[in-house]
This record gives C-alpha cells, structure tokens and sequence, in this order.
C-alpha cells in the first residue's frame, strides 16, 4: 500500500519511527526495532532536519538519547517535527532520566498519545498491544473526518440545519436569473458568501465577482470609487480609472451594506440599474454595463425606506429576489459543526494536538448568545486552538468561562469552573500523599500517567516535590 493512501482511513501497519542518529547504535534502539518486526518502518533519523515521509503514517513513536533530551535546540527540533505531523498518534519510549526534566515532560504533554518507561518488560508484547491501539483509534479519527465532512454542501457552505438547506435550494434557482437579488442577514452571517455562490453557479461564474463594502468607501469617493473616472475630472485623477461597476461587467457586482450608501449615490445607482449604463465622473458619454447585482444588508431597509433614509424606488429595484442567511440562533444545530469545521481549518496553528471540544465547551457554545455570528464563532475558535494546551478546547481557551447573565442579572455559576477546581485539589491531595511520585500517584487517581502530566499542565502544578 503507498504510503499516500494512509491518510484516506485505510491504516495499515505502517509507522514513522523518529530519533537522533547517534542513538541508532545502542542496544536500546536495537531492542524497539527488534520488537517492531510486524511493522512497515519508516525511520526519521535525521529529524532535526526535519525529515521523514511528506505523508507520514498515522501512527508514530519516538525514542531519543538522553543527551538529546537535555539539549534544548534537540527539544525543539523534535517539537518541530511532532507539531509538523499533528496527524500522528505519537507513542513515546522515554528513560527516567528524560522524565525528570520538565522541558522534556511538556513535550510529552503537548505531543505524545502515550509513553513507556525504558527498559520494558515483555517489550515486544506491550509495544505493539500500544500502537494497535494508536492505530485503531487514528482510523477511527479518519472515519470521524470522513463523516464530518458529510455535514458541507455541495457549494462548500457548512451546515445541515433546515434554515440552511432551505437556502441549499435556493441557491441554484437564484443563480439561473438575472434579476437583482437582496440577501439580508445579521452582521457574520456569510452574506457575501452565499453572494459568491450564486454567482459561481449562474452562467457567469467564469467571470469576475465584484464585492464593494458600501459603507467601508468615504463618502467623497464613493461616485468615484463606484462609477470610475476620466482623466482631468477632478484634482488629482491623473489617468482615466474603471470604476468597480465597470470592472464587474460581464459578472457580478455585490453591494455590501447597501443601506450605508448615501442618498446622493442612491440615485446614481437607481439610474444604472434602469438603463445599465454609467457616467464615469467627468465623462459626457454613458457606458453600458452587462452586471448582474446583487445587494446585501444587515438593517432593515423597508424601515429604512419608511423613515425616509433608503430610496423607495431603489428599494424595489433590488428587492426582486429575497434571501435570507440566518443567525446563529435560528441553526443552533450548526454551532458544533461549525466549530469542529474550523478547528480542522486552523489546526495547525496549533502548539499542541488538539482532539475536540470538551463537553462543557460544547455547551457553552450552544447557550452563549453569537452577536457576531459564525464570524465571531470563527474567531473564538482560532483564539482556542492558539492557547488550548490540553488534547481538548476547554470553555476559558474560547473565552466563554461564564454563562449568560439570568433576567435578573445574577451569574450563574459554571459548572466547568467548579470541576476545574476539584480536579486541581484531587491532583495536588495525590502528590502529597505519594511524595510527589507520579505513577503512584496517577494509580491513584486512577488515570494513566500520560493524564496525569496533562492535569499538570493544565493546572500549572509541579510534579518536583
């Protein structure tokens, strides 16, 4: 089987086996490969120049010198590699010399599925019993990936809610029109997105798509920015210049915050949608225009219209064809998706492997209130696979640590936050009472050590007495 294939779910008994190349003439490394027998090895000797498979399998193990623990510029060209392949299920080999260095134990925390203590007993029998494990568990992520991605469209656009397939089957109709289109939408929705879209499924997604934020252009620029102009039209304009109407002939042309746009450009753009044709500035000759447009907002522009500051006229020139992109409250069942979306989106951005979302983040996520939409679901989301130092997203890396004020303005208290400080007190009655031995103590607990080191991390407590 080609290695390539590895990533499609089909995992085989392939494995990436790092370590530094002084150490491949030790019996120790002799051992582990005698005891990899059943393996397909892919050996990165040479890893701190970062070298090994481009796809590397998907399960990987480590064992390293102990010289090369204690050099730091060796620590981080292993994290380098381990942060290069995130993909791995990495199993480490460490001596108890490597576990008494702090330096080299975060590693393990931030990378490693799990790890054995050298020299082993039955060697052969607990290694392979450990990467079939690893094995089973990253097909069983791959299967996972595979399913999630039955949750985007066939338009690339995430979500399975019914407000999102309503707009699935809308889409393809829309496209096969010309007419003006108005997508209305709470700011963060992906107005311009489903804007694009359209565009791409209609007979002109070979040609240019023009998205113009109405209210992002000054107001003195907005005709020029628009319309274009001629040479001499004004001071300044020293050449002729398309304006981004013009530049859409031929495609599309999305008027982003159309409600922005002032009332003296209003009438020009009335005046275009009419006749198709354009006066740049200091021009006498009109410019036809072959741009299909479509308009995008996030106030009410029939109450806009009504108070006067919208064009009636304007108005139902591009109101002809409605959409609606709806909030985040209106497709709570997207909230996960989403997230997990755009985790798989900014992984590697990552310090560390990150598997999930925890459970109490999941639930955060779906009572917080989005003001910002999937924009700002975006962006929490980008901000916790940045400081999230554990194998899960937990509610403070995205910053939801409290749930929403109650109607009577009281806090309510989070149950993570309570969980969270009797895991650490459980954590530090374990090491007193083992004198600060880490096994004895993760028996305790009854976690593994790997759990252990990682309750540390989380908690910032020193395993050293």
């Amino acid at each position: 089987m080609e290695i390539d294939n590895l990533q499609s779910g089909q995992i085989d008994k392939h494995l990436l086996f790092a370590t530094d190349s002084a150490f491949t003439e030790t019996s120790a490394y002799q051992d582990v490969v005698e005891a990899l027998s059943e393996w397909i090895v892919h050996p990165a000797t040479d890893w701190q120049s970062l070298d090994g498979p481009s796809s590397p399998p998907s399960v990987g193990l480590f064992f390293i010198s102990d010289e090369a623990a204690s050099d730091a510029a060796s620590l981080s060209a292993l994290n380098r590699l381990l942060s290069r392949h995130k993909g791995v299920e990495w199993i480490a080999i460490s001596t108890q010399t490597q576990l008494e260095n702090p330096a080299y134990t975060e590693l393990l925390a931030h990378h490693v599925n799990d790890y054995f203590t050298y020299p082993l007993i039955d060697l052969t029998h607990r290694l392979n019993e450990t990467l079939g494990h690893a094995s089973g568990m990253a097909k069983l992520r791959a299967a996972q990936h595979q399913h999630r991605q039955k949750d985007q469209s066939d338009f690339g656009i995430i979500g399975t809610s019914p407000a999102m397939k309503k707009i699935y089957n809308l889409m393809p109709r829309l496209a096969s029109s010309v007419a003006p289109i108005l997508i209305s939408g709470d700011t963060g929705t992906g107005k311009e997105l489903i804007a694009n879209t359209i565009h791409n499924l209609s007979p002109r997604g070979s040609a240019p798509f023009i998205a113009v934020n109405c209210g992002a252009i000054p107001e003195n620029l907005v005709e020029s920015e628009l319309f274009g102009h001629s040479k001499g039209a004004f001071t300044g304009a020293d050449s002729d210049k398309i304006g981004l109407i013009q530049a859409a002939d031929g495609g599309t042309l999305l008027l982003d915050e159309i409600g922005d746009l002032p009332p003296s450009q209003q009438v020009k753009l009335l005046r275009f949608l009419q006749e198709g044709t354009i006066n740049p500035v200091g021009c006498i000759k009109p410019v036809e225009i072959n741009a299909r447009v479509i308009a995008a907002t996030h106030i009410d522009l029939e109450k806009a219209m009504l108070n006067g500051d919208f064009r009636e006229d304007l108005f139902y020139r591009l109101n002809v064809l409605q959409i609606h992109t709806p909030n985040l409250k209106e497709r709570p069942t997207d909230i996960e998706v989403l997230a997990r979306h755009f985790l798989e989106m900014f992984k590697d951005e990552a310090s560390t492997v990150i598997n999930g979302f925890s459970d109490s983040t999941i639930a955060a996520m779906k009572i917080h209130h989005w003001r910002g939409n999937v924009r700002e679901l975006m962006n929490r989301i980008r901000k916790g696979v940045v400081l999230c130092t554990t194998r899960l997203i937990e509610p403070e890396d995205i910053g939801l640590t409290l749930a929403p004020e109650s109607a009577d303005n009281n806090k309510i208290i989070h149950l993570a936050d309570c969980v969270g400080v009797a895991e650490k007190e459980a954590v530090l009655d374990a090491l007193h009472a083992t004198q600060h031995n880490v096994s004895k103590a993760a028996r305790k607990l009854n976690v593994s050590r790997m759990t252990l080191y990682r309750l540390l991390q989380k908690h910032q407590i020193s395993a050293a007495s």
